[in-house]
């Protein structure tokens, strides 16, 4: 989508959606798949080139900053010594119940920001009815919602994962 057709001039932030392109000629625009099952990978260019075009745009002023999605340790450590910027954000699953706390600590250690995909839990989750996450609503006063949006605050669940006692 272009900025035109978004009626705006440039955008906050530009994010890269997987460290793995996938087939633009395979048989789905979001995601192909190949016989199998598997997704349909485009192995002939790595997430570091592409990574290495977007510290281009922020030249031309169309975005303000740049970043990563679904990025895990391995991929971040693959490309932060081959960039000249560092990514702003990383967005990755993460809630009680995926609290993926390597990559979290790693992107705090680096400056990369967290920006949580599904703070919620998907569809179906047990998340705002688990019995932690309501008992730390009740005694804060607070939504259910409010606690799993603040969880890697200090306050939301007091250092506990959900399930312990």
């Amino acid at each position: 989508m272009s900025l035109e057709s978004l009626g705006l001039s440039y955008v906050d932030l530009y994010l890269m959606h997987w460290p793995c392109a996938m087939n633009a000629n395979g048989n789905d625009p979001k995601f192909p798949k190949l016989p199998d099952g598997s997704r349909d990978l485009d192995a002939s260019r790595s997430h570091v080139q592409t990574y290495k075009e977007m510290e281009k745009l922020l030249k031309t002023r169309k975005t303000r900053a740049i970043g990563v999605a679904n990025y895990s340790k391995k991929y971040l450590e693959e490309l932060l010594p081959e960039v000249n910027i560092v990514p702003a954000v990383n967005q990755i699953e993460n809630h009680p119940l995926l609290p993926q706390q390597e990559i979290v600590d790693f992107c705090r250690e680096k400056g990369i920001h967290i920006t949580a995909y599904s703070p919620l839990g998907s569809t179906g989750s047990p998340l705002m009815k688990n019995d932690i996450v309501m008992q730390i609503a009740k005694e804060r006063n607070i939504t259910p919602g409010n606690v799993l949006l603040s969880y890697h605050s200090k306050f939301a669940l007091n250092g506990m994962l959900l399930g312990e006692a």
